[in-house]
């Protein structure tokens, strides 16, 4: 986690299979499951509306076999 510019950010990154390019664009998708795995597909579109609804945004880098990278910023609140 860090925090500068009035933003914090968070990573997380995994070194798995990683999405290919049009999975990539889709992982936000309600219901999207990349290869057809496991799950209901909501996870990443909650994360999604839940980091909106706090005035942040939420992305992915990723390609075929190089992981996943999933980057949360939000708006830093001064502490009180």
């Amino acid at each position: 986690m860090e925090r500068q510019d009035g933003v914090v950010r968070l990573r997380v990154a995994d070194r798995g299979p990683g999405l290919a390019k049009e999975d990539a664009a889709r992982v936000f998708d309600r219901f999207f499951r990349a290869g057809g795995g496991a799950g209901s597909g909501l996870g990443m579109a909650i994360v999604q509306g839940v980091v909106a609804a706090h005035g942040g945004e939420v992305g992915v880098e990723t390609e075929p076999g190089a992981g996943l990278t999933v980057t949360v910023t939000l708006p830093a609140r001064a502490a009180g």
